[in-house]
Order: C-alpha cells, then sequence, then structure tokens
C-alpha cells in the first residue's frame, strides 16, 4: 500500500490572528482523502503548507486518485476565500513530473512503487498544480474550507453559487458571465425573484441594483464578448461587482445557517 501525497506551499502568509505556536492540524475530507495544514511557530509571515493524501494498493488506482486529490484542492480553491479571507488562486500547469516550488506530488513515484510490485512498466503520468502566492488569513482555514466544501456537496445550488464566485477572480475575460450567474441562481433557483432575495439575505435596495446597474452597463448582459474594461466598466466598479457577489453568496450561507462572521 502506498499514499499520494499533494503538497500545496501558499505564501509567505500571515494571520490576522497570530499563531505563535504554529499550526498542525489534520482533517479527513471525503473518499478517504486526507488533509494536513501545517504552519510554523511564529508570530510573523511564513509559509503554510496544505497536503491531500490518500493511499492506492495498485497501480490502476493511481490516475483516479490522482485526479480525485486534483478535483478536491479545486473543491478547497473555490470556498477558500470564505474560510480564511483571502483567495487560493490556481493556476493550470501540465508537467510529466510534478514537482514545483509551491506544489510538490508523488504520484509518479507512488505508480512507479506499485508497478515494480506488480512487475508491470512505468508509464509517464501527466497532471495539473495549483499554487497560490502571498495572502492574509484570519484563521487556519482548512476545517472551514472542508465544511464548505461538504455542505456544497449536498447542495447544488451552494455549488454552484462558490464556483461562479470562484470564476469571477480567476476568469478575467467573462467576470461578468459568472456574476449573472450568481444572481441567476439567487433568483431562479432558489427564491423565485429579485424582493425575495433580497428579503431573504437582508440585501439592501442599494446592493441589489448596483449589482445590476454594473452588469448591464454597456450592455455586458449580452454576454459572452471580450470586455474593455478602460470604455465599459471602471476597476473601481469591477471590483465593487465581485464584492457584492462575494457578500450574496455569503449572506446564503447565512440564510443556510451557516454564519461565517461566527466561524472567523
Amino acid at each position: 500500500m502506498e499514499t499520494i501525497i499533494h503538497t500545496i506551499k501558499e505564501g509567505p502568509i500571515s494571520f490576522k490572528t497570530p499563531q505563535p505556536e504554529g499550526v498542525n492540524n489534520k482533517y479527513e475530507l471525503w473518499e478517504g482523502i486526507i488533509g494536513e495544514e501545517t504552519f510554523p511557530k511564529t508570530t510573523g509571515s511564513a509559509y503554510y503548507i496544505l497536503s491531500l493524501r490518500k493511499t492506492v494498493e495498485k497501480s490502476n488506482e493511481v490516475d483516479d486518485v490522482d485526479k480525485l486529490l486534483k478535483d478536491a484542492g479545486k473543491s478547497l480553491a473555490q470556498v477558500w476565500q470564505f474560510a480564511s479571507g483571502s483567495r487560493m488562486s490556481l493556476e493550470r500547469v501540465v508537467v510529466t513530473r510534478i514537482t514545483n516550488e509551491n506544489l510538490e506530488s508523488n504520484v509518479n513515484e507512488v505508480k512507479e512503487t506499485l508497478l515494480e510490485k506488480e512487475s508491470l512498466k512505468q508509464v509517464a503520468s501527466i497532471g495539473t498544480v495549483a499554487f497560490e502566492s502571498c495572502a492574509t488569513y484570519y484563521h487556519p482555514p482548512l476545517k472551514i474550507a472542508i465544511e464548505l466544501c461538504l455542505m456544497a456537496r449536498k447542495n447544488e445550488n451552494l455549488k454552484k453559487l462558490f464556483e461562479y464566485h470562484y470564476k469571477t477572480h480567476v476568469d478575467s475575460s467573462e467576470w461578468y458571465i459568472h456574476l449573472y450567474k450568481i444572481r441567476e441562481v439567487l433568483v431562479k433557483n432558489i427564491f423565485g425573484n429579485g424582493k425575495y432575495v433580497k428579503s431573504s439575505l437582508d440585501i439592501s435596495n442599494n446592493q441589489w441594483s448596483d449589482f445590476g446597474k454594473i452588469l448591464d452597463n454597456d450592455d455586458l448582459r449580452h454576454a459572452p464578448k471580450p470586455v474593455n474594461y478602460s470604455q465599459s466598466v471602471s476597476f473601481s466598479e469591477i471590483e465593487y461587482a465581485k464584492k457584492l457577489g462575494y457578500i450574496f453568496v455569503k449572506s446564503y450561507l447565512k440564510h443556510l445557517g451557516y454564519d461565517l462572521n461566527k466561524n472567523i
């Protein structure tokens, strides 16, 4: 039996609430995946290490487990801002041996070991890696991130909201489409109309109106199409619209009984 490990090194990061004793937490995610977060004993900034691992017994299981770990990392990234206060920006990099200053995976070594045990020949493996740069966290985020992922696995609308919110930050050419989809999920899939969205999520008339005005500016609603930010929507308006999207998703979490303000 071998263990496939994906290790993500983020930072250097700092905590709004100092962690002088460091961080060393381990949690079970789903489907046998174990997540671990570590941070050294310091009151300053340092690297935060997140690792995801799962055991395999046969070589033909390696690729499936590798994909499972990558998907788990993507799910965590989509909720990371809600759990930590900062985004985890995933970058897709195709490699033949997954090893990077920010992320390492032992998938090739595990496959080779199991193939040798089975008297088979090594097959090259290609995968995607993910990593994040500097950030500031409210607190160690993994436990809350896992809780949010588990909620999303049971609630398709929440899953979509997390996905669309994340895409507003990583898809620079179509950020407005994903913000539209956030509004669409809230209005069409959950509450039925904008009035009930506002009353149920305690969203002000100004917030809802501003959100709509920015998205409707210069016919953004006729997406998809490239947007010339300088001529269509100002940078401050884009950031404000994304902030409102975050507020709407966070408010829906509270509506479901999960108040992030009490957890962070």
